[in-house]
């Protein structure tokens, strides 16, 4: 990303912003509108899988699709940051693709829990930017999660089990945003973002720019 600041043009490195929630609380909904926006030079974050494609899909655009083999030896390698298994088959993100992004002053979209933030966090925490997003109130969650009709009672009383314990770590994040309307939170993320991106220690050749143009006297 190019910043015009006072007429000197600096590039700025990538941010790897990464959001979680608990289930019902819409970080996917979220997600979809930031990059429908088409602000902050974001992308969202392409993973690699050992499933094979479904009609439609496209090699680097929806995955990158690897047999189980080649999946186990880059993660062996440390070239996959954080995955899992679900249903037989792997899911990961690649190191490489966030890292080129990072350079190229592309900033990377993940949609990850509590535990996979938390490894991203570890590994690459210079450029990471987390946010958590809560619900109004658990009574809302509540709401939200019945209004859906896709899962019995039983099944929602799991999931805000599940949401009261992923909430307790919401303070190891950046930011915390609670969600009461899915534009207005899209506005407030993109704005942590743009500043996130602004931040003097992102500044490609800012020390070098001040050098040249306001040396300091002997």
């Amino acid at each position: 990303m190019l910043l015009l600041r006072g007429g000197f043009l600096l590039k700025s490195v990538g941010v790897i912003l990464v959001l979680s929630s608990p289930s019902g609380c819409g970080k996917t909904t979220v997600a979809n509108k930031l990059l429908e926006k088409q602000e902050n030079n974001i992308v969202k974050s392409v993973s690699i899988t050992t499933r094979a494609a479904r009609k439609g899909e496209k090699e680097g655009k929806d995955y990158y699709f690897v047999d189980r083999e080649e999946f186990l030896r880059l993660c062996s390698n440390g070239e996959i940051i954080e995955h899992a298994e679900v249903f037989g088959n792997f899911y990961g993100v690649p190191r490489k693709n966030l890292e080129d992004n990072v350079d190229k002053g592309v900033s990377t979209l993940l949609v990850i829990d509590w535990q996979g933030a938390f490894k991203f966090m570890e590994m690459m925490r210079e450029h990471v930017v987390s946010i958590f997003i809560m619900p109004p109130s658990m009574e809302e969650l509540r709401r939200r999660l019945c209004g859906r009709r896709a899962d019995d009672s039983e099944v929602v009383e799991a999931r805000l089990k599940g949401a009261a314990f992923e909430i307790s770590h919401c303070e190891a994040y950046d930011y915390v945003i609670v969600n009461e309307d899915i534009e207005e939170t899209a506005d407030r993320i993109s704005n942590i973002l743009r500043a996130e991106q602004m931040k003097t220690c992102r500044q490609v050749g800012l020390r070098e720019l001040l050098e040249s143009r306001f040396p300091l006297e002997d």
